[in-house]
C-alpha cells in the first residue's frame, strides 16, 4: 500500500518499482490535485480516492479498511 499526495511526478516509476517485487499495488490517493492517481491506475495500480488531503494516517487508514 502506497499512501500518495501530489506525487505525480515520481508515481509512474514508484508502481512500476513496486511491481517488480509484488503482484499488486494499492495506492491510497489523499486528496491529491495533480495526476497521482491517474498515473498509478495507467501503471497497474488500483487506486482509493479521497476527497481533501486527510493526511498519511488517513490514508494509511482507509487503504487497510
Amino acid at each position: 500500500m502506497i499512501p500518495a499526495y501530489n506525487v505525480a511526478h515520481t508515481m509512474a516509476e514508484c508502481v512500476q518499482r513496486t511491481l517488480r517485487h509484488l503482484s499488486r499495488v494499492l495506492v491510497v490517493d489523499d486528496g491529491s490535485g495533480d495526476d497521482t492517481a491517474r498515473l498509478a491506475e495507467e501503471h497497474g495500480a488500483s487506486v482509493i480516492r479521497i476527497a481533501g488531503n486527510r493526511g498519511k494516517g488517513w490514508a494509511l487508514r482507509c487503504g487497510f479498511q
